[in-house]
């Protein structure tokens, strides 16, 4: 009898138009960093996007973690999600939110718009390199395979 233990990787997929997608759901990466950066756990994530499974979104945060630290990633890409953090923190809006319409959308366009800049100036490699170390660390569902020989 052997047992077999093989790991997914990391769950992320991306489709023909480039969005990158958290496992076999629709829902984007940038969503979930954002919820991440607006100091949401990933328990809570998974509560507002109840197709997430919880270890997909512990992987996503790790790599997104890792990514940041990493030297190969554009200063320019620390630059956007800094701001991105910065903004959320910042007492004031840009555009007061008492003024109709215009005082959401800045939230609303801001922070999801250099949040998905960051994600297209980090090279693909640094990306890659993260979620190997994730895989090797944090597997997402080992999968147990067990043959009577």
């Amino acid at each position: 009898m052997t047992l077999t233990i093989s790991v997914d990787p990391t769950p992320l997929r991306v489709s023909d138009n480039g969005t990158v997608y958290v496992g076999k759901t629709r829902v984007p990466l940038e969503v979930v960093i954002e919820e991440y950066t607006n100091g949401e756990k990933p328990e809570q994530i998974v509560e507002h996007y109840t197709a997430l499974k919880l270890a997909d979104v512990y992987h996503v945060i790790a790599v997104y973690r890792l990514v940041l630290v990493d030297s190969r990633t554009p200063i320019p890409a620390k630059i956007a999600l800094g701001a991105a953090l910065g903004y959320l923190l910042l007492p004031f809006d840009l555009i007061p939110d008492f003024i109709p319409v215009l005082g959401q959308i800045d939230d609303l366009l801001i922070v999801p718009g250099l949040v998905w800049l960051a994600l297209r100036l980090i090279p693909r490699e640094v990306v890659e390199d993260a979620r190997r170390e994730i895989s090797d660390i944090l597997p997402s569902a080992p999968q147990f395979d067990v043959n009577d020989d």
